[in-house]
């Protein structure tokens, strides 16, 4: 049984890790739209929403990895290397064979896809050349990295992400203030990635002992898991279908520096999805595991205290960048950035807060293998956002996008979560909304709006008075949102917080357990 120090722990490492992963992205931002200009940030940004949309043919791998060897119990582990060894020889023959279909059409997206306006054709399409051999040695990374997160070892992934992006991203902002070079710094990335898939493979190893490196497919293996894998791979379609189309159809259909406006606001606001994914991944396998087991009171009892929290961490970074983000988003790209995005930022904000929330009905029916449930609202809400998301991109442009994120997520909490309260937990989605979301939402809304609104009386426009109210803001809601907390989650949290201190001494990798 996964008991609260392992999950803690790994909610410990995830959050260490994705902060200083997110810390390096977005200290680099800056410097790559700073030097590299506007639309050559849009086209990394392009072919990284490419490199996404191909993951379906990931076949749901990777969280079918993780959910199996968090829920093999054979000492053995039998399955789980052949699981590992089936998984890779997939994932190896999709990274060769995306990377020569990327390279083969660069011209072709450069020339007939994206809106170029100072770049050539010829130099756009060199980029995307070298961007696929990037992408073909970042693809195996994924496998490796779900073989450790379902042992629950996510102390040793968090250690791995914190080298490799602190050499990718460190590295390449000393790169372009040194040669100001696009080509130089994308080569630089096609290496750092070898090396990070290097490293994962090595780790790997050295901690998984059973496991092969041979890649061998087994029949057996995938008449097991074929059926939740495909369902994964189809929600994995869909949810890529939501998250990236909006990213293609603003290169197809406005000027590439919009594009280059769009993933910077975007990127700012999706830091608000780290938080969220540092819990889900610490605590999905300790739900797979309780649910395996029969502890199904144990699992209901830390669903519920997960979905609070999470919530709880969510609401103060999205509040923040509802009513400020115009000005935070000045100060950390450009002013051309900030003023291009318009009401971007903030619309974005609250649908990755809905979307945070509404991940915690989705970990729990991956958890427990309820995958239809996600695949069927994503299948009926498809279409309709697709032309709805086209339309408004046409008429409001870059909101006209964040706008259409922020409905899907709407769609969700209609959805999404009713269905999978009433048909797993036999219970409804206001008591959910109730508990979970409304007290923490409510809590910051209400904070954040009066400050602002106190704010915005004062006679002198100081340029520091917005940022004193953020602050003040933020610190009041740490107050008031922890005081509506349930008493059993505030309980663990004491404890999580004398472990954490514990854990800080003891994070460095510990490979030879």
């Amino acid at each position: 049984m996964p008991d609260r120090g392992v999950v803690g722990r790994n909610i410990l490492a995830n959050a260490l890790g994705g902060s200083w992963v997110v810390v390096m992205s977005l200290a680099a931002i800056p410097f790559q739209i700073r030097i590299l200009g506007a639309e050559a940030f849009g086209l990394l940004g392009f072919v990284a929403s490419l490199q996404i949309f191909l993951t379906v043919l990931d076949f749901g791998l990777a969280t079918t990895v993780n959910r199996e060897i968090a829920s093999d119990v054979l000492p053995d582990r039998a399955f789980s290397r052949d699981l590992v060894s089936t998984a890779g020889a997939i994932y190896w023959l999709i990274a060769v064979v995306t990377g020569i279909g990327l390279a083969s059409s660069a011209h072709w997206l450069a020339g007939h896809w994206l809106v170029l306006e100072k770049m050539s054709v010829g130099d756009a399409a060199e980029a995307i050349r070298v961007m696929a051999i990037w992408m073909a040695f970042s693809w195996p990374t994924t496998l490796y990295a779900s073989v450790l997160t379902g042992l629950q070892r996510l102390d040793v992934v968090n250690a791995l992400r914190v080298a490799t992006s602190t050499l990718t991203q460190g590295g390449g902002i000393v790169l372009l203030l040194i040669t100001r070079d696009f080509q130089i710094l994308l080569w630089w990335m096609t290496g750092t990635a070898l090396f990070s898939l290097t490293l994962h493979v090595i780790v790997c190893k050295r901690v998984c002992a059973w496991m092969s490196l041979g890649l061998r497919p087994s029949g057996a293996v995938v008449r097991r898991v074929w059926r939740f894998s495909l369902d994964m791979n189809l929600i994995s379609v869909l949810a890529i279908f939501y998250t990236q189309l909006d990213r293609l159809l603003i290169g197809r259909l406005l000027p590439l520096r919009m594009l280059g406006y769009y993933n910077t606001a975007y990127s700012l606001a999706r830091g608000i999805a780290i938080i969220q994914g540092f819990v889900n991944s610490a605590v999905l396998p300790a739900l797979a595991s309780d649910y395996s087991h029969g502890r199904i009171a144990e699992m209901r009892a830390r669903y519920a205290k997960y979905a609070q929290a999470l919530v709880f961490g969510i609401v103060l970074p999205s509040f923040v960048l509802f009513f400020y983000g115009g000005d935070v988003l000045r100060a950390w790209a450009t002013a051309e950035a900030a003023e291009g995005a318009h009401w971007a930022p903030s619309i974005l904000a609250i649908g990755f807060l809905l979307n945070a929330a509404m991940s915690a009905p989705y970990t729990l029916c991956v958890a427990t293998g309820h995958t239809r449930i996600p695949l069927l609202v994503n299948v009926v809400g498809a279409p309709v956002y697709g032309l709805a998301l086209y339309l408004m991109i046409r008429r409001w442009g870059l909101d006209g996008a964040a706008f259409g994120w922020l409905l899907l997520n709407l769609y969700y909490a209609f959805s999404l979560l009713p269905i999978t309260q009433h048909a797993i937990l036999k219970s409804g989605a206001l008591d959910w909304l109730r508990r979970n979301l409304l007290p923490s939402a409510v809590a910051g809304l209400g904070i954040f709006w009066l400050i602002d609104w106190v704010a915005s009386q004062w006679a002198t426009r100081d340029p520091a008075i917005p940022w004193i109210a953020c602050a003040l803001s933020a610190g009041l809601y740490l107050g008031a949102g922890y005081w509506v907390l349930s008493s059993a989650l505030k309980r663990d949290m004491k404890v999580l917080a004398g472990q954490f201190l514990t854990e800080i001494r003891a994070l460095p990798l510990r490979v030879t357990k």
